[in-house]
């Protein structure tokens, strides 16, 4: 029950210890971040597929884009 209850979006934290702050964003993305008001944002991959990185835009990428890229950000956009 901790483990569920814990790992829900609004109660989880994150500290990023690395020395260069290598794990967030910059600060000035994050004042902007802090500025919307909440409503959700759609984002939309175009992927040439043509090209050697087609394999991104792929309905099997998915998560891995979005865990991979997008995760930092959502971090900074959770209350």
């Amino acid at each position: 029950m901790i483990g569920y209850f814990s790992s829900r979006p609004g109660y989880i934290g994150y500290l990023d210890v690395t020395r260069n702050k290598l794990n967030t964003i910059d600060s000035a993305t994050q004042t902007v971040l802090k500025e919307l008001d909440g409503s959700p944002i759609t984002v939309t991959l175009y992927s040439n597929l043509l090209n050697r990185g087609m394999n991104y835009g792929l309905p099997v990428a998915r998560n891995a884009y979005v865990w991979g890229f997008w995760d930092k950000y959502v971090v900074f956009t959770r209350t």
